[in-house]
């Protein structure tokens, strides 16, 4: 500072020669660094946008998950009210809410009872035909005894080859939900898989005419009548919405 101002000057000259050039490489860095932070932002952004509409995608698709549940249930619905007005019986429908531990496929609870008019001995059926009879009744609930148990003998008829036998527990020893033997057939008759088999309204528990299923296989019994293995029309493996007949 002490030095005289011609040589001040030339030195601020010299000084600002050799420092500008490193200020420029210093602020072109600068600038640098801003446009790549400029890149990388968007790109997080991006990232971020592209997570939201992700999820958005998925609470859509859950969405239409439920809407379309609703939309089945609404169809299963109108075809049993339908059907309801169609049957020649009086209905009460009900939802299975639980099925019996000790005999898996057996024995279904349903939300109805002594309230609702049901008592035992009521048959129970769905749109695909008969699934049993109801055991035992609660104020408001009520357990269905299934096809294939040993409590639940049906008495059928066969149409097509005009004879009666009786509904029984599979010979196999256990069911799985989709046979039932039919016992006591007359020999002679023109028994054939394919041919269905209905309720004949005896034994004052089952009306006539409710379907039960459709033979598959035809054997001997002991040399005096012939024994049949029907397939069930019921669904008896995935039952929710189930109709009893009322008296």
């Amino acid at each position: 500072m002490s030095l005289p101002g011609s040589i001040n000057s030339r030195l601020k000259l010299i000084a600002g020669g050799i420092f500008i050039p490193i200020f420029g490489v210093s602020s072109a860095l600068d600038k640098t660094g801003e446009k790549l932070s400029n890149i990388v932002i968007p790109e997080e952004e991006t990232r971020f946008k592209l997570k939201q509409l992700e999820e958005e995608n998925q609470r859509l698709k859950i969405q239409i998950m439920q809407f379309q549940t609703v939309l089945d249930e609404n169809l299963l619905l109108r075809s049993n009210l339908n059907w309801q007005a169609r049957s020649p019986w009086k209905l009460k429908a009900a939802n299975v809410v639980a099925r019996d531990p000790s005999m898996w496929w057996k024995g279904v609870h349903i939300d109805i009872g002594l309230k609702d008019g049901i008592r035992p001995n009521l048959p129970v059926i769905t749109t695909d035909g008969l699934v049993g009879r109801i055991e035992e009744c609660a104020y408001t609930r009520s357990v269905v005894v299934l096809l294939g148990d040993p409590k639940c003998r049906v008495s059928v008829v066969v149409p097509e080859a005009k004879d009666c036998g009786i509904i029984a527990p599979s010979q196999a020893g256990f069911f799985n939900g989709k046979y039932v033997d039919l016992m006591y057939l007359t020999r002679g008759n023109e028994l054939k898989p394919g041919q269905a088999v209905y309720t004949s309204g005896l034994g004052n528990i089952f009306p006539e005419g409710i379907y039960v299923g459709r033979i598959v296989d035809i054997r001997s019994a002991d040399g005096l009548y012939l024994e049949a293995r029907v397939q069930v029309g019921a669904n008896l493996n995935s039952l929710n919405v189930v109709w009893v007949i009322l008296k």
